[in-house]
């Protein structure tokens, strides 16, 4: 059975992870107690998109409801997977800041949803003893993402906006259908048991992060 993907190809909204560190040896003195963390560097990977069938948040493409498992095991079988042996599997690019233009303003807090910061990333500066939190990005254009710092001492919230240089864009993890097969080294002649037995990666098939959802919900 063939599959025939139809994709909007309008753009998707796409959530973003957002890590902070701060270097381990600069020099102390240049830096507020409190304040936008200049010395910062910011890590940026693109979230899980939501299950087509129950809308909760996919995990590495995953979920555990009984319909997203019903068109998996039909995606499986469309491509000679009869016996649902395949796993799925993904693999995406971390982006760090300096591969962007970080700019930053304050923001007013009046007018930010008030669990913006529910799920954010907690992180210290050991230097300065200040912490942050900084929420989840948000991706339109798979150039800029924009998200939010808060400041722990003061409760300063500050919007950031990080443009990537270049040509390259974020984008959603490829997503691959594998089986572990069993191999076996060589044997070394004239020594038994030489050869040992080691498991191996087989992709029977590779989608992007959208062609992949699409696929399962025409399978549904």
């Amino acid at each position: 059975m063939q599959i025939k993907l139809l994709i909007n190809k309008k753009n998707i909204i796409m959530k973003v992870i957002v890590e902070m560190s701060f270097p381990g040896i600069r020099f102390i003195g240049k830096e507020k107690k409190s304040g936008f963390p200049q010395v910062a560097s910011f890590t940026f990977s693109v979230d899980d998109d939501n299950c087509p069938f129950c809308g909760r948040q996919l995990h590495d493409a995953k979920c555990d409801c009984k319909k997203f498992a019903t068109a998996l095991k039909k995606l499986q079988e469309s491509i000679g997977d009869k016996k649902h042996a395949s796993y799925v599997k993904t693999s995406g690019l971390a982006w760090d800041s300096s591969f962007f233009d970080v700019a930053y303003e304050k923001a007013n807090k009046a007018r930010l949803p008030y669990d913006l910061f529910d799920d954010a990333f907690r992180t210290k500066d050991t230097i300065t003893g200040e912490v942050y939190f900084v929420s989840k990005g948000e991706c339109e254009d798979g150039k800029t993402v924009v998200f939010y710092l808060k400041t722990l001492a003061d409760k300063k919230v500050y919007k950031v906006t990080a443009v990537m240089r270049g040509e390259e864009k974020m984008d959603y993890p490829t997503v691959t259908l594998v089986v572990s097969k069993q191999r076996f080294t060589d044997m070394v002649p004239g020594i038994y048991g030489s050869s040992l037995p080691f498991w191996e990666e087989e992709i029977i098939k590779t989608f992007t992060y959208q062609e992949f959802l699409t696929a399962l919900r025409q399978l549904k």
